[in-house]
C-alpha cells in the first residue's frame, strides 16, 4: 500500500472487486465488502470523489482482502488527519494480530511507528544504525534527531528531564509508558 491511491478515478470500490478477484487466488469479496463497511466506503461512489483518507482505506481494504502474510505500508497515513491515521493503523494492528501476518511500515512519524511496531529498523543513507525493539532503538533519541529523524514527543520531553537531572528511564516513547514512569518516580519520591 503506498502513499497514493492508484486506482483509477472512473472506477467504483464494486469495480475494483471483479478487476482484482481474478488476479488474486485467496481474494475474498465478503472480506473485501466487510473492509468496505468498516471503512464506511460507499460502494457505487467514483474514486474520484473520494477524500485521500477514503483513497488510503480502499487501498487498505483491496490490500487485505486477499489476506497477504506480508503487507508493506509506504507512508499509508502521510497526509491523514489524525482520525484517519488511528483507523488506519488501528486496522492494522487488528489485521497483524487476527492473521500473525508480517506488517513493514515505513514512515516518518515516529509518533506512529511508537505506538505501532514491535520492531524498529532505522535507514539512513542506506545503512542500518540502530534495530531492535522501539524501547531500544529511542534510547538513542539524539543521534535519531541529527538524522533527521523526529522522536516521539514522550521521548523528547524524557530526554530533557533526564539532562535537568531528573533519574528518568531513557526508554520512555509513549503517553502510557509517560504515565507510569511519572507515577513510578512519585511513588518512590513519598
Amino acid at each position: 500500500v503506498l502513499d497514493e491511491c492508484f486506482f483509477h478515478d472512473a472506477l467504483r470500490p464494486r469495480d475494483l472487486e471483479r478487476i482484482l478477484a481474478p488476479v488474486y487466488p485467496s481474494w475474498d469479496n465478503g472480506l473485501y465488502r466487510d473492509y468496505l463497511d468498516k471503512f464506511r466506503l460507499p460502494g457505487k461512489r467514483l474514486v474520484k470523489t473520494f477524500s485521500r483518507g477514503m483513497k488510503m482505506k480502499l487501498s487498505l481494504a483491496a490490500a487485505l482482502a486477499h489476506r497477504p502474510q506480508l503487507l508493506i505500508l509506504d507512508e499509508a497515513t502521510a497526509g491523514l488527519d489524525p482520525v484517519g491515521v488511528e483507523s488506519i493503523l488501528g486496522n492494522i494492528r487488528d489485521y497483524h494480530q487476527a492473521h500473525n501476518a508480517t506488517i513493514i511500515l515505513v514512515s516518518h512519524s515516529m509518533e506512529e511507528v511508537a505506538r505501532t511496531v514491535d520492531r524498529l529498523v532505522v535507514v539512513n543513507d542506506g545503512r542500518v544504525p540502530f534495530h531492535g525493539a522501539p524501547s531500544e532503538v529511542f534510547q538513542h533519541g539524539p543521534e535519531l534527531e541529527a538524522m533527521g529523524l523526529g522522536v516521539p514527543q514522550m521521548t523528547r520531553v524524557f530526554n530533557r528531564l533526564r539532562a535537568m537531572g531528573v533519574d528518568i528511564g531513557p526508554s520512555v516513547y509513549t503517553i502510557e509508558q509517560a504515565k507510569a514512569a511519572v507515577l513510578a518516580k512519585l511513588k518512590g519520591v513519598g
